[in-house]
């Protein structure tokens, strides 16, 4: 048994290496890779944008729809966290308790920049792209200006599990 798993890291680290030598490595700027969790990078087609989703940031998007209302508008500060961490908790199927800092607050990023991909700043759009619900852009389509996001979206702001299709206008940021 020993000799087996010897014979299998080896053979891992030498496949690892001989794989390994067609790539190289390079770090994002800092503001893209901030302190906050980063996943889900999708570039555009034309490589000027890289979409990302940055899970549990204090100030992501609060817009947050039940039957057309946008609590966050009609809510005292205290009352619009109790609503949110409830939705978060009906989402978990366990207790939320901070919802500022759940893994269930993902909003999209964008990091613009040339066409090589040399990021020079990242944007926060704000809603219809983000809502207080998660978030996350996941591919791009054939349409340049078209993207699949997690979850569906009605227009009363509900949301349940799937995808959307959002598209880019033209006079959208980025």
């Amino acid at each position: 048994m020993k000799n087996t798993t010897l014979i299998c890291f080896f053979i891992l680290v030498v496949i690892g290496t001989v794989c390994g030598q067609d790539f190289k490595l390079e770090k994002l700027p800092d503001f893209i890779n901030s302190q906050f969790d980063e996943i889900t990078p999708v570039p555009s087609r034309d490589g000027q944008t890289l979409f990302f989703t940055r899970v549990g940031f204090p100030e992501f998007e609060h817009t947050f729809f039940i039957d057309s209302v946008d609590q966050f508008l009609k809510l005292a500060p205290d009352q619009y966290a109790r609503v949110l961490a409830g939705a978060y908790t009906d989402i978990a199927g366990s207790p939320v308790y901070n919802p500022e800092r759940s893994p269930f607050n993902q909003d999209i990023w964008m990091a613009t920049g040339d066409s090589v991909g040399a990021f020079s700043r990242v944007v926060h759009p704000g809603f219809p792209l983000n809502n207080a619900l998660p978030n996350s852009i996941v591919t791009i389509t054939p349409d340049p200006n078209a993207y699949y996001v997690i979850n569906q979206f009605d227009p009363r702001g509900d949301m349940q599990r799937g995808f959307s299709l959002i598209r880019r206008t033209a006079d959208s940021i980025g």
